[in-house]
C-alpha cells in the first residue's frame, strides 16, 4: 500500500508541474529580472526584487512550477533563482548528452 500511494503522490506532483507550465504558456520573458538576477550575484547582494510579475525567466518559471507542486530546488524565492541553483539543486537528476 506504501508503494502505491507513493506512486500516486509523484504523479500527482507531475501532474501538478504540468499544469502549472500550461498556465504560464503565454507568459512574457523577463529581461529586467534576469539583469536584477545577474547584478545580484555579481556584487553578492543578499536580496532581490521581483521586477515583473506578468513575466518571468527560464529558471523562474520552473522553480515556480516544482515549488507549486511542493518540491522547492532551492531556499530562494522562484524569482531569484538562477540557473545554476537548479544545475546544483539536489532535488533533480543531471543528465548529460553528447552529440
Amino acid at each position: 500500500v506504501f508503494i502505491i500511494m507513493q506512486i500516486v503522490n509523484e504523479q500527482t506532483k507531475e501532474l501538478m508541474i504540468r499544469n502549472y507550465l500550461f498556465k504560464k504558456e503565454n507568459d512574457r520573458y523577463s529581461f529586467l529580472q534576469l539583469g536584477i538576477i545577474l547584478v545580484k550575484n555579481i556584487f553578492k547582494l543578499p536580496k532581490s526584487v521581483d521586477a515583473n510579475k506578468k513575466a518571468e525567466i527560464c529558471s523562474e518559471l520552473v522553480a515556480g512550477a516544482y515549488e507549486f507542486a511542493c518540491i522547492p530546488l532551492c531556499e530562494k524565492k522562484s524569482y531569484d533563482v538562477y540557473p545554476g541553483d537548479i544545475l546544483y539543486s539536489d532535488k533533480i537528476w543531471r543528465i548529460e548528452c553528447q552529440e
